[in-house]
């Protein structure tokens, strides 16, 4: 996965410049680089993908959609370090479960977008499902909220086409599932109310000064 990620990083970081796009990190120094998390983000559109690959400094297993494993090049990589699962089947949520907590237990980190598909609706954010979070309750591993900010200025959620722009993934305070008395509930409740907050205060599209 870090041999995959580390792929990833340079042909993005050559990438972006030639193609227009601007991606920036915000607050990624008070994070602990030695810890293990699971990184929690926003997913407007497939920029999201590209700003994680150049600016999260973590190299988390990513939870995505089986049918994601199908589109060119993202999908070989996608095969050799992802968790794929089919979100309307319970046996591939559940296998894709123990898989994630496997990794967990081993030291890897993870990241999952929260809510489950991509949000280009005139709300903030999606409400969240409960499974990044029940995984922290139950392994101890930190949640890592990041933001991604303006995505929606450079795609939209029925295409694979960016244009050029700006976007930036915003780190906030990483969250310690014993604060949250085992409730997984809280620390869900918890982490969207400071991530939607974040995208209505930076965010120009819901921004109103």
């Amino acid at each position: 996965m870090k041999y995959v990620y580390s792929i990833n990083k340079a042909v993005i970081n050559l990438w972006t410049p030639l193609v227009g796009l601007n991606f920036t990190s915000k607050n990624s120094d008070k994070i602990n680089l030695s810890d293990s998390y699971i990184v929690v983000m926003n997913h407007v559109n497939v920029t999201d993908i590209f700003l994680a690959n150049k600016c999260l400094k973590i190299p988390g297993k990513p939870l995505i959609k089986k049918e994601t494993l199908h589109v060119p090049i993202l999908g070989w990589l996608f095969r050799m370090s992802a968790v794929a699962v089919v979100r309307n089947d319970k046996q591939s949520r559940n296998l894709a479960y123990k898989s994630l907590k496997k990794a967990l237990n081993k030291g890897d980190s993870l990241l999952i977008f929260p809510e489950g598909s991509r949000n280009n609706d005139s709300i903030a954010l999606d409400e969240f499902k409960l499974g990044a979070f029940r995984l922290s309750i139950e392994t101890g591993v930190k949640i890592l909220p990041v933001v991604a900010i303006n995505s929606r200025s450079i795609g939209n959620d029925k295409s694979l086409i960016i244009k050029p722009g700006s976007a930036q993934l915003h780190y906030l305070p990483p969250l310690d599932p014993s604060k949250f008395k085992g409730s997984a509930d809280k620390l869900k409740e918890h982490c969207y109310n400071h991530m939607k907050k974040e995208i209505l205060s930076f965010d120009l599209s819901f921004r109103t000064n």
